[in-house]
Order: C-alpha cells, then sequence, then structure tokens
C-alpha cells in the first residue's frame, strides 16, 4: 500500500501518473488537504512535470526555500561549509503534509534564525517507508561532524494521531536522540474551533524554535 502526503501540484501529478502507469496495481491512500488546494505557495512549475521528472519520496531545502542539491553535495553552488560534501546543517526538521508551509511562513519573521543552517526534509511517502531516500540524511551515512546535526520531527496532529508513532519506530534506531515536536496526545483529531487552532499552532512553532536555539532541550509538547 502507498500512503502519501504530497505538498506541491507537481507531485501530485507524479503520484497518479505512477499509479496509472504501473503494470500491477496497489492501494493508494492520497492526503490531501484542502488548504493546500489555494495556498500561495503550494505551487509546481511546468518543468517540474516534464519527462524525466518523477514522484520523489522526500523533499529537502533549506529554511529559506532552497532545494538541497544531491543529498550530501548540499545545495546546488553552496561552496560554504554547510553545503560541502559530507555535510548537513546543524539543525534537521522532518516534517509532513502542510506543516511545511507554516514552518517556513513562521521563520520569515524571525531574524534570530539563520535560514541556511536549517534543512527541511518532507516527507511525501510514508508507506512504504522511504528508507533509501532519508539514508543521505542520516547519521551511519555521514562522517562525525564537528558540531552534531540535531533531529526533529514536527507535526500538527495529536502525539497518538498523526505520524509519529510510525515514523519513530523507523528513525528510532538511527536517530535515538529524534525530538518530537507537536501537541500532546488527545481523546478528539483537533481542537473544534478556529482560534483554538492558531493557538495551538502558535505554540508548536514557539516550542520549535525553542528546542533549534536549545539544541533539543526545551520542553517538548509531547511532555506538557
Amino acid at each position: 500500500m502507498h500512503i502519501l502526503n504530497c505538498t506541491t501540484p507537481a507531485q501530485y501529478f507524479h503520484a497518479l501518473r505512477r499509479q496509472l502507469l504501473r503494470p500491477f496495481r496497489k492501494p493508494l491512500v492520497l492526503m490531501t488537504p484542502k488548504t493546500l488546494l489555494r495556498h500561495p505557495s503550494a505551487v509546481s512549475s511546468l518543468p517540474e512535470m516534464e519527462i524525466g521528472t518523477t514522484f520523489q519520496p522526500v523533499l529537502a531545502s533549506t529554511l529559506d526555500g532552497r532545494p538541497w542539491k544531491g543529498g550530501l553535495k548540499g545545495r546546488e553552488g553552496d561552496e560554504r561549509e554547510g553545503g560541502r560534501e559530507g555535510r548537513l546543517p546543524p539543525t534537521v526538521l522532518l516534517c509532513c503534509g502542510k506543516i511545511y508551509y507554516d514552518i517556513v511562513k513562521d521563520a520569515e519573521g524571525r531574524k534570530d534564525l539563520d535560514p541556511s543552517q536549517i534543512l527541511l526534509l518532507r516527507l511525501e511517502e510514508l508507506s512504504p517507508f522511504p528508507r533509501s531516500a532519508l539514508a543521505p540524511f542520516l547519521p551511519p551515512a555521514l562522517p562525525l561532524p564537528s558540531s552534531p546535526t540535531t533531529y526533529f520531527w514536527v507535526q500538527e496532529e495529536p502525539w497518538n494521531a498523526g505520524a509519529w508513532a510510525f515514523i519513530s519506530s523507523h528513525l528510532r534506531p538511527s536517530l535515538p536522540a529524534l525530538t518530537y515536536i507537536g501537541p500532546p496526545p488527545l481523546p478528539t483529531p483537533a481542537v473544534g474551533t478556529r482560534e483554538g487552532h492558531a493557538e495551538e499552532r502558535e505554540r508548536l512553532l514557539t516550542t520549535l524554535w525553542e528546542n533549534v536555539r536549545e539544541g533539543g532541550a526545551a520542553d517538548r509538547l509531547d511532555e506538557a
């Protein structure tokens, strides 16, 4: 079974095309929130859907929106320390779905963040787990850096309702210090009001940046 949470029109296009052109059939589950239908940043260009392009199970970019090209080779054309082969930024944020756009937008107004030093990994495919696509960004594939990279999993769903339980079972062996950033366990899937959701999202993002600054030492929402 394929379970996808596409964040761009191109990814959605490639997912449907792959499903139709394969000589075999697998169940396909697509999580497509309505907000991304009209989100101004959820756009794709025609070259992203041309011949030779395919679905990407993981999308990597820095916080300023620059694609991270070639896995460990870093950003295309970046010759600084953070972009050299075998190096990753000191902070890696893993997420799934539209929370990616909330993270990027909220970071724009924060002067204390260096966007080039934060790598965002969007898991566009949850199942089958994209182990090979994530492998270049995980510690076993990296030489020991001078400053260790800190990893966070960020989700807007409650601890017991989002992808965390599934993701952590796959990532914990490689990332025992992976930090969860998200709401605590809840008996309901959502708070029920727009105001409550906005307040919860603001608290989530504030906790995220506190953790980033402290290297994962700040209180996490799942422990609240």
